[in-house]
């Protein structure tokens, strides 16, 4: 009769239950040499280990991706909300004035972490050298954009990261 070998985690570590209480069970009729319930034992708790620490690190991903998100998500509503404002000075529509800060050939703010982090650099520089143009009460000024940039910057980072040590983990648990 040939076992066939499972490929799920769950199944695999049944298995090897399995066949430890078989070895406990009959290691004292059959020698056994290699495969005895110690052993068999010693090999079950690294996979299962392995398999906790993915989990681990794969649930620690979601998060980190989760404060990414959010992020991205309040820089681009205040940025919405500056461009907006800048609308009394700057028009409706794209024009040259529009480029400094940061915007060609349209105003729109895309909902990617790349370019948000460049247009919060951009409004922040803006509002660095026109401090007259800031909006304290809504939060929109110089200082708060440049916090807002490092924090998106440390948690992309933070993400990228994660990614390497979910992957590490993946790999030992395989």
């Amino acid at each position: 009769m040939q076992k066939v070998i499972p490929t799920i985690n769950a199944e695999l570590i049944a298995t090897a239950n399995d066949f430890s209480i078989a070895a406990n069970a009959h290691e004292s009729t059959v020698p056994l040499l290699q495969n005895t319930k110690d052993d068999i034992d010693a090999d079950i708790q690294p996979l299962v280990d392995a398999i906790m620490a993915h989990g681990l690190g794969k649930a620690e991903l979601k998060m980190r991706r989760n404060t990414t998100r959010t992020l991205l998500t309040s820089s681009r509503a205040l940025l919405m909300f500056g461009r907006d404002s800048f609308k009394l000075d700057f028009g409706n529509e794209f024009t040259d004035s529009w480029t400094a800060l940061g915007h060609n050939g349209s105003l729109e703010i895309q909902d990617n972490e790349v370019a948000v982090l460049q247009f919060l650099l951009n409004y922040k520089n803006h509002l660095t050298v026109n401090p007259g143009a800031e909006i304290p009460v809504k939060n929109f000024t110089a200082a708060h954009l440049g916090v807002l940039h490092a924090q998106l910057t440390a948690a992309r980072g933070a993400v990228n990261l994660q990614e390497t040590v979910a992957g590490s983990l993946m790999a030992t648990r395989d």
